[in-house]
């Protein structure tokens, strides 16, 4: 037997790739009790709220200018939305809508429909921020989105206490800044692979609607862009028929969906 043939590839694998193996050995992180305390109100926020309307002005600022509209909306948790950028007649101007399955964008002006199979469409193309529609269902909903995790703590902050998740590797998923009694979410901070941020949430202007605490301020921003969406009428708990989020091109215009 060549006993080279055997030590080679697992020393190779012990000399290059030892940095992969000590992270696979290590320990998962924990979920402390004061997290896991935090958390659960967090998730139970709002999770009787089965539909939404609303309208309100929007302000994006990008590093080619700044634009604003005013827009409308509707929405089922978890994954139904639908928006209307309006026009000066208060006419939808673009639409865009997921029905869970597909994602559908239009201008109104030509007529022209995309379509795209996928459950949670990115909005990056749209705000330049890589937000996914359910995370918006989710704010327009006054929910906190958690993004998936293995450990949480509470760790202190500048104004607050901060919830602080992180994935199996130690690499920080989210960061939930908190109100000193731990009630309220001021601020959150979503992070990708790696732990890199990706953008930050803002939550202003919160209202008690019926049964709900709902955010009327909601900003979304990276380093280089911020979404402003300020609320002025919403309505919780309405009649939303299924076909409100699928979208369909006139007649004269089928041929253009891609």
């Amino acid at each position: 037997m060549n006993v080279c043939r055997f030590l080679l590839p697992l020393l190779l694998v012990i000399l290059t790739g030892c940095g992969t193996l000590t992270r696979g050995l290590l320990s998962p992180p924990e979920v402390t009790a004061e997290a896991r305390e935090v958390l659960d109100r967090l998730s139970a926020r709002n999770q009787s709220l089965n539909t939404f309307k609303g309208t309100g002005a929007f302000v994006l600022v990008q590093p080619r200018g700044r634009q604003s509209a005013r827009a409308a909306w509707i929405g089922k948790p978890p994954d139904q939305l639908r928006i209307g950028v309006l026009n000066l007649a208060g006419q939808p101007a673009l639409s865009l809508a997921t029905d869970g399955t597909y994602f559908y964008a239009m201008n109104h002006t030509d007529g022209e429909l995309r379509k795209i199979r996928t459950g949670d469409p990115s909005l990056r193309r749209i705000i330049e921020i890589p937000v996914r529609a359910r995370t918006v269902i989710h704010l327009l909903s006054g929910r906190i989105p958690i993004q998936p995790y293995t450990g949480a703590r509470i760790i202190p902050g500048e104004d607050g206490p901060v919830l602080l998740t992180v994935n199996r590797w130690g690499e920080t998923r989210q960061r939930i800044y908190l109100d000193q009694n731990r009630t309220e979410v001021r601020k959150i901070e979503m992070y990708g692979m790696g732990g890199g941020l990706l953008y930050s949430v803002e939550r202003d202007d919160i209202r008690t609607t019926g049964e709900y605490r709902l955010p009327f301020s909601i900003a979304i921003s990276d380093p280089t862009t911020r979404f402003t969406l300020d609320i002025d009428r919403y309505w919780a708990d309405t009649p939303v028929s299924p076909a409100a989020f699928v979208l369909n091109a006139p007649p004269e215009a089928e041929g253009s969906e891609g």
